[in-house]
């Protein structure tokens, strides 16, 4: 599969044992989408690692989705069958309905500029939002940049997927305070 393998990656060293918890929220919130009609799956983040070039987090996350065919689901169908026809129908709708959004630096950014991101797509803000990322990143969300930004609590939903380490813990503060 593409993007398997770590040096694929463009990572700082705390980030490097969660690798697989990226990989997985990509594979959420693609899996979301296709499992809601109406959504919109936005990547979100900026070009943060010099040695990655022009490549930001955002396009990475999309990239990497889109290498690996939006994970279609359930057995392979037979070439040519109704079975290949609906689940190639389905991979492209997660990826027309799919998006980026290339600027944020942080955290709150992701969230806000996702929002305008969304308005400037749909034409409209988002009646609700799902955040998919860290768990320890929960309380930031709902209880901070959701409040910040006055989205009401009971529109707002937080899909924590992935391990805490201490390292990770450890480099995100001093990577927040850089």
């Amino acid at each position: 599969h593409a993007g398997s393998r770590p040096q694929e990656w463009y990572l700082a060293d705390y980030q490097r044992a969660q690798l697989g918890a990226f990989k997985e929220h990509i594979r959420t919130g693609v899996r979301m989408t296709r499992d809601d009609p109406s959504s919109l799956l936005l990547f979100s983040g900026s070009a943060t690692r010099p040695l990655a070039g022009p490549r930001s987090e955002g396009a990475s996350y999309w990239l990497y989705a889109e290498a690996n065919r939006w994970f279609r689901e359930g057995p392979v169908a037979v070439a040519g069958s109704e079975e290949e026809e609906a689940q190639e129908a389905a991979r492209v709708d997660v990826a027309e309905r799919s998006q980026t959004e290339e600027f944020a630096h942080d955290s709150f950014e992701n969230l806000l500029f996702s929002v305008c991101r969304f308005r400037q797509l749909a034409g409209r803000y988002p009646e609700s939002i799902s955040v998919v990322s860290l768990p320890f990143k929960e309380r930031r969300f709902r209880d901070e940049h959701r409040k910040a930004m006055r989205f009401p609590e009971e529109h707002f939903h937080f899909i924590g997927v992935g391990d805490t380490t201490p390292e990770t813990l450890q480099g995100e503060s001093k990577h927040a305070l850089e």
